[in-house]
């Protein structure tokens, strides 16, 4: 569905006189209305076209001749939910994600495709608005700001001013996405503040992410024209960024899943819910089909205490309104889109129906439309850009002569604290045949970032703590806002073999063991997307997950260690393919102490 808005018809005005009849009357429905925070019983819904014409309790003078009066006896009628704040361009592709989506209720998303961008550049972005409009729910977009995350460890492609400037001119292009470094703005870096100043002269959105930040600098971000953030992960940090006037996101996604603890103390304290919001920041294939999409938060909400109208306030009307869009969306009402959920009930949300614009595009849990695949280009999948085949030898590391001792040497490691978290250590590695070999012994592994995207050559090698997996290699073409090749081994031959493997597949993840790939996810799409079906992608990367588990990896998510090898904005070391980084001293570091 394309997302540009439709104008409003006059001929609204005739139906809801019934002087015209309507297309579709919905009766017997009990009704969350997402203004008045009620559930009202007995509600009548006249739609003509895609948009609501009349709401009440008889709806019997808008039916002519070809209306068609549906009995939904006595289900639950929402509005559709909507994802503030979400990053579709991984794992799977947008069209098989929508899917998902429209299955579960969510209607409106509002995506980031940071990672198109950061493979693709501006193409890519381009690319994204193309299949995206031709999706069955409503999808706008944002102008990827998270990259490059750091300009000076970077390798990612991104849009300059004049890109952004163009893409802002598309209507369903709301703004820019999250402004990851709020230490660039407090800088007042100059082509940030740049972009930002001009989205905001022509009355577009810009996103937050106040990782870190409090107090004084917090406000700083804010007077920047920055409001709203979905990194808050505790109520302490929710309610700093209300009182200061901020719309928080509530996370509920596969990174994080913030919202079960912060809604219910905001719902106990009696806080407003006027400017909060739901966003899922990225949720796996897995964890759609396992726990569920914004549907499963409503559930959250709903179990905290929360009446289920304002449930769905914050899951639909509060996110149009803070994007602009009430006019159009986030309630069931005359004028506005026909985006209808029906619920068995408000215990387990159970979906019945899915309406869009007026359409029943999904009935007791089958989508009642054909989507085609999307169409990529070549150069959309031809995206491994690494100057050769891995030798073993490439992984080799050195080590100065002067700090050999006993035939061991002590180096830097990354100590993973949880499956995102890194804590700088040391460790003191044998040395093989002048090269600093990883040890199972102590679980400490190599680490690689190949660049696959300039083409330069560029290796950068170091060491992790913490995996504790009993395979050779680990490696995927997919990381947070980087995506550059990233191989985790505990020898250098199986490292080659894991390299070699996704540049012949053009891009995924795979794990090898005694030199084999025991399990595979090809992401055909610029290295980051299966073209396969939800389904048939998701069957392979929850065995991704459950091959590492098997193996001893002490993570439930052990894909998640890799995606954020390179996030060089969370603490406390990174990997590049110019060489580790500390992000506290926020400066590459020697990985021999």
């Amino acid at each position: 569905m394309a997302s540009k808005l439709s104008q409003i018809s006059d001929k609204l005005v005739d139906v809801s006189q019934g002087r015209l009849p309507a297309d579709l009357i919905l009766k017997n429905c009990n009704l969350l209305n997402t203004y008045s925070g009620e559930i009202t019983d007995n509600v009548q819904v006249a739609i003509y076209k895609d948009r609501i014409a009349f709401v009440g309790q008889d709806a019997k003078h808008t039916a002519g001749r070809g209306t068609n009066i549906l009995d939904l006896q006595d289900k639950f009628v929402s509005p559709g939910l909507m994802d503030a704040h979400a990053h579709i361009d991984f794992l799977v592709t947008p069209t098989e994600f929508a899917r998902q989506a429209l299955l579960r209720g969510t209607l409106a998303i509002f995506a980031d495709p940071v990672d198109m961008v950061s493979v693709l550049g501006n193409k890519g972005f381009n690319l994204f608005l193309q299949e995206v409009r031709t999706l069955p729910v409503r999808v706008f977009t944002v102008v990827p700001m998270a990259i490059p995350q750091d300009p000076k460890f970077s390798s990612s492609r991104y849009m300059k001013y004049g890109e952004v400037v163009k893409a802002l001119e598309n209507d369903d292009v709301l703004g820019l996405g999250e402004v990851l470094s709020w230490i660039r703005v407090l800088d007042k870096e100059k082509e940030l503040l740049k972009i930002m100043k001009y989205a905001l002269s022509i009355n577009k959105i810009v996103n937050g992410h106040t990782a870190g930040a409090r107090g004084a600098k917090l406000e700083a971000y804010i007077s920047s024209g920055i409001f709203s953030c979905h990194e808050p992960i505790n109520y302490d940090e929710a309610i700093e960024r209300l009182r200061l006037g901020m719309w928080v996101m509530l996370r509920e996604g596969t990174v994080r899943r913030d919202l079960q603890e912060m809604i219910s103390q905001i719902h106990s304290k009696e806080i407003s819910y006027s400017r909060l919001m739901m966003a899922s920041d990225g949720v796996d294939p897995e964890d759609i089909m396992k726990i569920g999409y914004m549907d499963h938060a409503l559930r959250i909400c709903v179990k905290s205490g929360m009446p289920p109208a304002k449930a769905a306030q914050i899951a639909s009307l509060n996110t149009a309104t803070y994007y602009g869009l009430d006019y159009d969306l986030g309630g069931i009402a005359p004028a506005k889109f026909a985006d209808i959920v029906v619920f068995n009930n408000m215990q387990d949300f159970k979906i019945s129906k899915v309406f869009v614009g007026g359409k029943l595009l999904v009935n007791n849990g089958a989508i009642l439309l054909d989507q085609d695949s999307f169409e990529y280009p070549v150069w959309a999948k031809k995206t491994m850009n690494v100057k050769k085949k891995l030798q073993a030898s490439d992984f080799f590391i050195k080590p100065p002569k002067d700090l050999i001792k006993d035939g061991k040497v002590n180096v830097l490691v990354a100590n993973l604290q949880t499956d995102i978290i890194t804590r700088q250590e040391s460790a003191e590695l044998k040395i093989i045949n002048n090269n600093v070999a990883a040890s199972r012994e102590l679980d400490v592994w190599k680490v690689a970032v190949i660049d696959r995207h300039w083409r330069s050559g560029k290796i950068g090698l170091g060491f992790m703590k913490g995996f504790k997996t009993n395979v050779g290699a680990f490696a995927g073409t997919i990381n947070v806002d980087e995506n550059e090749l990233v191989v985790i081994g505990i020898d250098e031959e199986q490292m080659a073999i894991a390299a070699n493997t996704l540049i012949d597949m053009q891009g995924g993840m795979v794990v090898i063991k005694d030199g084999v790939a025991i399990a595979k996810y090809q992401m055909d799409v610029a290295g980051l997307m299966s073209s396969k079906s939800f389904e048939d992608a998701e069957k392979e990367y929850e065995a991704m997950n459950n091959v590492l588990k098997t193996h001893g990896c002490p993570f439930e998510k052990p894909l998640k260690v890799l995606f954020f090898v390179t996030f060089v904005a969370l603490p406390e070391v990174r990997f590049t393919h110019n060489g580790m980084v500390n992000v506290k001293q926020r400066s590459y570091v020697n990985i021999f102490t």
